[in-house]
């Protein structure tokens, strides 16, 4: 919410001017002038989807629907001897952290100028 209220009117009201619609406004004016900080919101959605543990633990006991925090738990608790295998486990958890390091190397910028962005003025 904050971030819409911090466009400028100045935008809107040359834009009506213009002759420019309120869905145009918001589609041709705001949404662009807000990309940064829409795309914040993607990737740390994303990252909360992906961490998520306990609802994907009781939904999904199959294992073709497992998600990989899920899958890790599971493979702990599946050594025999009660230790574990923490080579395995180690490599698995870095095969979990490739996807997110990805994003990080793809829409790194995007996050720090979101947050540069909407900083104290």
């Amino acid at each position: 919410r904050q971030m819409f209220l911090s466009t400028p009117r100045e935008l809107e009201e040359c834009a009506r001017i213009d002759g420019a619609s309120y869905v145009s406004i918001f589609f041709r004016i705001v949404l662009p002038f807000h990309r940064s900080a829409l795309a914040t919101l993607t990737i740390i959605t994303s990252l909360s989807a992906w961490n998520e543990f306990f609802w994907p633990f009781l939904v999904g006991r199959s294992e073709s629907v497992r998600v990989m925090a899920v899958a890790i738990n599971a493979f702990r608790q599946q050594q025999a001897g009660g230790t574990p295998d923490w080579s395995g486990l180690m490599a698995c958890t870095v095969l979990g952290i490739i996807p997110i390091f990805i994003l990080l190397l793809l829409f790194g910028r995007k996050v720090v100028e979101s947050f540069q962005y909407a900083g104290p003025k």
